[in-house]
């Protein structure tokens, strides 16, 4: 399951590294020669070796070598064995980037062995076992014409060659072939060739991930000596053939991700000697046949990733063989006490892996304790409830015991401690609560990986307490390890990840921990208390952190200087100050591996420094919330990978910078509340074809709205709102695509590292900050599914283009403080998406259109300050809206208090007059009330209804008091 340990191990040990000597051609009675899992840094494999006359068995495979294979292995004559597989994988000379000239490099064969021609093979005819994976091939169009010419041949494994066809053969030479690995080759359509099902002892053929498609090649049906057939990994995309029942002799059975559908065929339960089946990542849909139990012989099997709703058919109880059982993410059903008892017969007694995971089982968790070989347990993600047994502590072989997300609830049981082989424990996700104590961890001495994050558990053991593992992964996120930063840490030296995040630690980092001998490439300490300076030649030496979080603490002091190791940094919602030159001028010289920066919300000030050209692989910058100023350097533009850029909530000033057309990756540009000038720059849609999000809001801009912003096919969030523009609403917003369809993705806007493992990190998230149903909201998680466009406060004049109505996709409207005329568009009840629309303070006339009645999500409404005039439209959502939406207009009806007449215009409310017959009197008290009023309100008020320019300064004045109370209490979403 987990083969880094001994990818880790091997590392450590020693390996042959430089040249062969000559001298060693004197040993000419050589039989023997392994020179297999060494390093020759890409040397070609000595031409002197062809003189060993008397060798018989050579191996260089993972041996770095490189380059073209040496024709003078043909003269190993008696050459039984020879292995070449997997060599050299090397990296390009970092001197190639001096050659500023070159306008042509020829890389062939580069960190790989390969041929031309196989001729020489042909020499050593005694040939039992031939391994020549990841050889390039694709050139030696004599492959099989030289492989015939070896008649002992019973192994050929030409895995991952670059094949692509089978030339024709006539005559077949090697009949005694066994075994045939042809996996990882691009032979597409396949057609078995006559001598491939002329070989009648062909026991073991292999055609995996060939990208194989259509069907099944029923002329493989003629090779009836098969016990072993593998073809994962193609695109058959048909069903199970129903002749595979005619290979009686097959016994392992690998059809995994090939798109089969249907329902496992009836007529392979006749195959009854089968020990490996794997049908899994399919598209099978039916029930579990319950004839799979005549299966007595069977030791894998594996259904994982198809639908196999409904229960365990109870007749699996007699797979008493069985040893890997794989039911993973299949909708299994029924209570798991249920499945337990119909495994707890035999199969307990022989089972080795058990996965359940991912299904809909429900019920107490089973008692296992029975089975004295289980290695490997997962009843991941399910519905399972009550506590963990005691009886898992009689699992004396489990290794591997994954039960994350189950909903398990309770303490750990001690006897988890007994546990003495186990080496990976994931339980995260769950409600488990209580004390993890000394006694939990006292003989799991091979423990590796503990994962326990996301419950509420508390870690209480003494200070002095030493550990008998030593971990490589330790996920504690949400549980309790504080206050204390935990003292035991200093005994682990080959952690690899690290999360205490969310764990109640305070205090400072101790300098031991920075000065461990470990191996920490990840390492997140965020939403802790932890204070204090970070120590600034800690992280700037050459430490092998590649991503750290140590966000929403209590940090202070000056950043950091890094090392150029690290690739992902978060120290956002701390209190850094000083400047950001000391940071990003460091080393200069020196190339950064820095992808993600998030520096949000610190007390950073001074100026951007012009050092932006050593951190060319940034792809993500938050640089919001902070006190910084001056202008965006143009060395910022030199970022080829950069996808979010975030300035928001500072004192910068001047024009966007012409360099920053160079950044064509970019999906998120948030500038708003700066001092940002002069007028958006057209390149802005001409080079900036990804962008989603533009965020303009709060600045200097002026001039008008430039019509190449039009050409944004993926801008959903669009905000110029508080700015100085002028002129008309460009028509051409009709072309913003994404903004006309609904937004229903799942996936969320994240930028996770290229080089992602499997760390608690889940990389940024992108975010923005919007006003939305008159409140500003911070969206993050549902930012996928937000469609805005924001123009609000500006001086933007003439008609609401008609066009804006084929935006069926927008979610907010907001035109608000401009100086638009006009009618509100007839058929804006299109935009059936809208919740939000916000159209006061402009000078709109005419009637509210009828259609408007058909937004049936229209939650927020703000038509007020307008010369609208008529009848408001009948709809359960314009009369539950308050009359506050509609005051300042001519309108009648339901929710104002204005009754509409005949034709449908306000009728005079007369106030001041009363009725006597068919005469009116005049009521002298309320007309002197009334005199005094008018006078009064054209005193204080006139100024500012005939002075246009009083007027908007009143009106920004009072909307910026509006604005700077919610920005400061705004709720993230």
């Amino acid at each position: 399951m987990y083969n880094d340990e001994y990818e880790f191990e091997a590392l450590q040990r020693s390996v042959l590294v430089g040249k062969l000597n000559p001298s060693l051609q004197v040993l000419k009675h050589l039989t023997y020669l392994d020179l297999s899992g060494n390093n020759f840094n890409g040397i070609q494999i000595p031409s002197f070796m062809g003189s060993f006359g008397s060798l018989r068995y050579l191996n260089l495979s993972y041996a770095g070598f490189g380059g073209v294979i040496p024709s003078q292995l043909g003269n190993l004559s008696g050459l039984h064995f020879l292995d070449l597989r997997d060599n050299f994988e090397g990296v390009i000379p970092h001197q190639l980037g001096n050659l500023s000239n070159l306008h042509h490099l020829r890389l062939e064969g580069w960190g790989n062995l390969y041929a031309h021609t196989l001729q020489w093979i042909s020499g050593s005819s005694l040939l039992h076992h031939l391994y020549l994976e990841n050889v390039i091939l694709n050139k030696a169009h004599d492959w099989l014409q030289q492989i015939n010419m070896l008649p002992s041949l019973i192994e050929l494994h030409l895995v991952q060659c670059g094949i692509d066809h089978f030339p024709p053969l006539h005559i077949v030479n090697f009949i005694s072939l066994a075994v045939l690995d042809l996996s990882g080759n691009p032979f597409e359509s396949f057609i078995p060739p006559d001598w491939l099902l002329s070989l009648r002892s062909l026991d073991h053929l292999n055609l995996g991930s060939c990208g194989l498609y259509g069907s099944i090649p029923s002329g493989l049906r003629n090779i009836t000596s098969l016990r072993y057939l593998d073809l994962s990994s193609n695109d058959f995309e048909s069903l199970i053939p129903d002749w595979l029942l005619s290979l009686s002799s097959l016994d392992h059975l690998d059809l995994r991700f090939c798109g089969l559908y249907g329902s496992i065929p009836s007529d392979l339960r006749n195959i009854t000697s089968r020990r490996y089946l794997d049908l899994s990542d399919n598209l099978l849909n039916s029930i579990i046949p319950e004839w799979l139990s005549n299966f007595s012989h069977l030791e894998y099997l594996d259904l994982s990733k198809n639908l196999f709703p409904g229960g365990l058919p109870r007749s699996f109880k007699n797979l008493c063989n069985l040893k890997v059982f794989n039911l993973a993410s299949v909708e299994l059903g029924g209570d798991i006490l249920e499945i337990s008892n119909i495994l707890s017969s035999c199969i307990l007694d022989e089972i080795e892996t058990l996965d359940l995971s991912k299904n809909k089982l429900w019920g107490h968790f089973p008692e296992l304790g029975k089975s004295k070989k289980l290695v490997y347990l997962d009843l991941s993600d399910n519905f399972l409830s009550g506590q963990l047994p005691v009886s898992l502590g009689r699992l004396c072989s489990l290794k591997y015991l994954r039960l994350y997300n189950t909903n398990l609830s309770g303490p750990l049981p001690e006897s988890l401690g007994q546990l003495a082989q186990l080496e990976s424990f994931f339980v995260s996700q769950n409600s488990l609560k209580g004390v993890i104590s000394e006694v939990h961890f006292a003989n799991p001495t091979k423990l590796k990986f503990l994962d326990g994050s996301r419950n509420q558990l508390s870690l209480s053991v003494s200070t002095n307490w030493v550990p008998p593992f030593q971990l490589r992964e330790l996920l504690f996120r949400s549980c309790r390890l504080g206050p204390q930063f935990p003292h035991w840490l200093h005994s682990q030296k080959n952690l690899l990840i690290l999360d205490m995040s969310h764990t109640g630690i305070s205090g400072t980092i101790p300098r031991w921990f920075w000065n461990l001998s470990s191996q920490i490439s990840n390492l997140d300490l965020s939403h802790n208390h932890i204070h204090g300076e970070i120590v600034d030649e800690l992280l700037a030496a050459s430490m092998p952190f590649t991503t750290i979080d140590i966000s929403s603490n209590h940090l202070n002091g000056t950043l950091p200087r890094l090392s150029a190791n690290i690739s992902t940094l978060d120290l956002s919602n701390n209190a850094f100050s000083g400047s950001t030159s000391y940071f990003l001028c460091y080393k200069m010289d020196e190339s950064k591996n820095l992808q993600f920066l998030n520096l949000e919300r610190n007390l950073l000030s001074g100026g951007l420094p012009n050092c932006w050209a050593s951190w060319n692989n940034l792809e993500f910058i938050n640089l919001a919330n902070n006190n910084l100023s001056g202008k965006i350097q143009s060395s910022m533009g030199s970022l080829d990978f950069l996808q979010s850029l975030h300035f928001r909530n500072n004192s910068l000033y001047g024009e966007i910078p012409l360099s920053l057309q160079n950044c064509i990756r970019l999906m998120a540009i948030d500038f708003g509340e700066n001092g940002f000038s002069r007028s958006i720059p057209t390149w802005t849609g001409e080079r900036l074809s990804y962008l989603k999000i533009l965020i303009l809001r709060s600045n200097k801009f002026q001039s008008h709205i430039p019509k190449k912003l039009c050409a944004l096919s993926s801008l959903q969030i669009l905000d110029l709102a508080h700015n100085n523009f002028s002129g008309s609403i460009p028509a051409c917003f009709m072309n913003l695509s994404t903004m006309a369809i609904q937004q229903n993705s799942s996936e969320q806007m994240s930028y996770r590292p290229g080089s992602f493992t499997a760390f608690s990190f889940e990389g940024f998230l992108e975010n923005a900050l919007l006003v939305i149903k008159g409140q500003m909201r911070g969206y993050s998680t549902i930012l996928q599914l937000v469609t805005s466009m924001d123009f609000s406060n500006n001086n933007l004049s003439g008609e609401i283009p008609e066009e804006l109505t084929s935006l069926r996709g927008l979610h907010s409207l907001n035109l608000s403080y401009n100086l638009l005329t006009g009618r509100i568009p007839k058929d804006i009840g299109a935009m059936e998406q809208l919740e939000a629309i916000d159209f006061s303070m402009n000078h709109l006339f005419g009637e509210i259109p009828p259609s408007i009645s058909s937004l049936t999500f229209l939650s927020h409404l703000n038509l007020s300050y307008n010369n609208l005039s008529g009848k408001i439209p009948s709809s359960t959502q314009l009369q539950s809206f308050s009359a506050s939406s509609f005051v300042g207009n001519n309108l009648c009806g339901p929710p104002v208090n204005n009754n509409c007449n005949a034709n449908d215009t306000p009728s005079t409310i007369q106030n001041g007059a009363c009725k006597r017959g068919n005469e009116f009197e005049v009521d002298w008290f309320y007309m002197s009330m009334a005199l005094g009023f008018v006078v009064g309100f054209w005193v204080v008020v006139g100024p500012f209804l005939f002075n246009k320019s009083w007027r908007f300064v009143c009106f920004r004045f009072m909307d910026n008091i509006w604005y700077m109370f919610h920005a400061g209490t705004f709720s993230r979403g």
